[in-house]
């Protein structure tokens, strides 16, 4: 797969973080993205648009990201998603990977992790 056949989706309450991700993943990747503020809406986008790989805000209103990510994997066991979160409790890191979450990133982003993450996840090529 090329970057630019690449989807991701991208659920954060938070609409400044959701451009930043938006922003980072179009300049390094060229890539297809989707864009949901909540849980609900991430799963329906998911169901119509299979992400190849989803970065979930963990802790947002209603819904928490562990709850979704509990969804997505219903709806798809090998959905790839990172866990987003401005916290790295221990206790989140280890319910994300116990729920099947694919990698772990922290606030505030750093470029070279988000692309070190998705190119060992989706193996993409330029």
């Amino acid at each position: 797969m090329s970057y630019q056949e690449m989807t991701a989706l991208i659920v954060d309450d938070d609409a400044d973080v959701r451009a930043f991700l938006r922003t980072a993943l179009r300049s390094m990747f060229d890539c297809n993205l989707l864009e949901a503020s909540c849980g609900d809406t991430a799963v329906g986008i998911y169901e119509k648009n299979h992400a190849d790989i989803v970065f979930l805000d963990i802790q947002m209103p209603g819904k928490d990201g562990l709850a979704i990510l509990s969804e997505l994997k219903q709806l798809d066991a090998n959905v790839k998603v990172v866990m987003v979160s401005a916290h790295g409790s221990m206790d989140y890191v280890t319910e994300a990977i116990k729920l099947g979450a694919s990698g772990f990133i922290l606030k505030p982003f750093h470029l070279q992790k988000i692309k070190a993450i998705v190119d060992k996840l989706l193996g993409a090529t330029a």
